[in-house]
């Protein structure tokens, strides 16, 4: 069974926002500086995927949660139900069309590792020297574009990200990924919920 809801998406997602490397504070560090201090962001977002070579965007809805442990669940609820849920060094995912769950140890898939860890390192407000991995370019007070730069993970894959933060900038609040086939992803996460309580449930199973 594919690991729908971390496949190609949202990996590249987290690629070029959260597989970030520490260091000292640059420009793009005090960008993102209001995420420091947050316990827990929740929202449902809207994700539409323009593929090329089909006439219509390809939209998913569904619900994100993300705590400071580095806990992290993406849950889809149409055009089908399923959850990836991120827990104690595991990928866990169920699906509605298959009715069958796996289960990943994260030890033996470095790249998703690194990427549990950066959430971490995100909720902190310990954003790294971009420069790094990636050329950016901040647009406004609010929104940054970044590129990859050869050699760099997210460059194969990615060729661009674009990162809105909420009005408070405490969130992202949409997001858009343009990938080298053409494709093109725009998330939108339209109601930033900070330091609420997560149901434990979700945790076990998605909420389902």
């Amino acid at each position: 069974m594919p690991i729908q809801c971390c496949g190609k998406t949202l990996i590249t997602l987290f690629l070029g926002l959260f597989f970030l490397t520490l260091s000292g504070a640059t420009e793009a560090e005090n960008f993102f500086a209001g995420t420091a201090g947050i316990r827990t962001i929740s929202s449902p977002f809207t994700q539409n995927r323009k593929i090329r070579g089909l006439s219509r965007p390809i939209k998913v809805t569904g619900q994100f949660y993300m705590d400071r442990a580095g806990r992290f669940a993406w849950i889809t609820e149409t055009p089908i139900r399923y959850f990836c849920i991120i827990e104690n060094k595991q990928l866990r995912q169920w699906d509605a069309a298959s009715g069958k769950s796996i289960t990943l140890d994260l030890k033996r898939h470095a790249a998703l590792a690194a990427m549990s860890d950066s959430m971490t390192n995100f909720f902190a407000g310990r954003i790294p020297n971009l420069e790094q991995n990636f050329k950016y370019k901040i647009l406004s007070a609010h929104k940054i574009v970044l590129t990859p730069q050869k050699g760099a993970m997210a460059y194969e894959i990615l060729e661009s990200l674009e990162v809105t933060l909420s009005q408070n900038k405490r969130g992202v609040e949409h997001v858009r990924i343009r990938e080298k086939n053409g494709d093109m992803t725009e998330i939108h996460f339209y109601k930033l919920q900070f330091d609420q309580e997560i149901p434990p449930e979700i945790w076990k199973t998605g909420g389902r």
